[in-house]
C-alpha cells in the first residue's frame, strides 16, 4: 500500500488501494481454483494429492507447485522491477552543506 501512496498522483490513490484489495481478492479465489482443479486432476488411484486422508494423499506435490508459482511470480517481479522507474527520477536538485560550506550534490 506504501508503494502505491508514494507513486501515484494524489487523486488516484483511493482507486489505487481498492485495486489492491479487490487483488487480493481475486488471489483468494484464484487459489479456491487452483485447489479445485488440483483435486479434479489427480482423485481417484494412487495418485490423490488433496486426499481426505492426509496420510494416503500426496500433499508435498501441491505445495512444490504452489512453491514453483511462487518462483515464477518472483521472476516476472524481478523483470517487473527492473524496468520500474521510480516517480522523481532524474537529476536531483538536492544540495547538502556541511560546515565548511563544501557543496556536495
Amino acid at each position: 500500500m506504501e508503494f502505491y501512496y508514494q507513486q501515484l498522483p494524489e487523486n488516484m490513490r483511493s482507486v489505487a488501494g481498492a485495486l489492491y484489495f479487490c487483488g487480493m481478492a481475486t488471489a483468494s479465489y484464484v487459489d479456491g481454483v487452483l485447489v479445485s482443479s488440483v483435486h479434479e486432476k489427480t482423485k481417484g488411484g494412487l495418485g490423490d494429492w488433496l486426499a481426505e486422508d492426509l496420510n494416503k494423499g500426496k500433499l508435498e506435490y501441491y505445495y512444490y507447485l504452489v512453491a514453483s508459482l511462487g518462483a515464477f511470480n518472483f521472476v516476472y517481479f524481478l523483470v517487473c522491477a527492473y524496468w520500474y522507474r521510480y516517480k522523481g527520477d532524474g537529476e536531483s536538485n538536492v544540495q547538502l552543506r556541511t560546515h565548511s560550506n563544501k557543496i556536495f550534490v
